[in-house]
């Protein structure tokens, strides 16, 4: 009796992690969607820091917040309207 139960859990639990691992990059996806708003702040920032960028953060892989924690790492270092810019970005 225990054998004719055992392939029903295994299927429900393949079933279970199937489904897991499809929904799980789905959410990811959802959350890490830029509003145009925030697409909007990410280009002023590029824009004012591009000379910044190119020297501090070359070859820094876009995504995740990256590029922000490189430029913030290197801040002392940053010009003038780079700061700016990112100043107007943080979280307040």
């Amino acid at each position: 009796m225990i054998t004719a139960k055992r392939p029903t859990l295994i299927r429900v639990t393949s079933i279970a992690l199937l489904a897991f691992a499809c929904a799980t990059p789905a959410t990811v996806m959802a959350q890490t969607q830029m509003t145009p708003e925030m697409r909007a702040k990410a280009r002023k920032v590029a824009q004012a820091c591009k000379t910044d960028l190119k020297q501090y953060c070359q070859g820094i892989q876009p995504g995740g917040g990256r590029i922000v924690a490189c430029l913030q790492a290197n801040a002392v270092n940053l010009a003038p309207t780079c700061q700016a810019a990112l100043a107007e970005v943080r979280p307040k």
